[in-house]
């Protein structure tokens, strides 16, 4: 087994209902041994002791705070989760929030079968939820995951080089799925 290095990421939950629809992801990050999950209401001042930040829902960090694009253009990664809610979210994620669907069992596969996390999922991942697609503004965002919807692939989880950082983006819900945690 390949050693890790000891990860801290900060999950910024700034509703009480993002903290229920989060917490089967945070118990399972919990659970990985080289992953320190600390949870907060809101963003700390001062962010270099983590590599990764998590903010749910992203429209609460519209525009991104300075300390947080600071954090991610220094390295820093952040994944800002979208609630079911058409709210702008950050510029600095490349995409914009599209119109939510209907509920349903919704299919989800990924862009690029040869990306390194495809080989160890299933080809494609049933999801319960919304569907609720992103829509892409920026040119250097890529698609990790779709949805394959009414004969459309849909992004629904993106991530985009921001500097010396990365930030992702996803709409996607059912975080106790096991499959869409790992």
């Amino acid at each position: 087994m390949q050693p890790h290095l000891q990860m801290n990421v900060l999950c910024c939950l700034s509703e009480s209902k993002s903290k229920s629809n989060l917490s089967s992801l945070l118990k399972y990050l919990q659970k990985i041994p080289h992953v320190r999950t600390i949870i907060s209401e809101k963003l700390p001042a001062d962010l270099s002791k983590f590599q990764v930040v998590i903010t749910a829902p992203a429209s609460a960090y519209h525009p991104a705070p300075e300390e947080l694009e600071q954090f991610v253009r220094s390295g820093g990664g952040w994944l800002g989760v979208v609630s079911l809610l058409e709210l702008p979210i950050s510029e600095l994620f490349g995409v914009s929030s599209g119109p939510i669907g209907i509920e349903s069992e919704i299919r989800v596969l990924f862009k690029n079968q040869n990306q390194p996390m495809a080989d160890r999922l299933h080809d494609a991942i049933y999801v319960k939820g919304r569907y609720h697609p992103l829509q892409i503004l920026s040119d250097d965002v890529t698609t990790l995951l779709y949805a394959d919807w009414r004969y459309q692939h849909s992004p629904v989880l993106v991530y985009r080089q921001v500097d010396a950082g990365r930030v992702a983006c996803t709409t996607l819900q059912d975080f106790e799925n096991s499959d869409l945690k790992r």
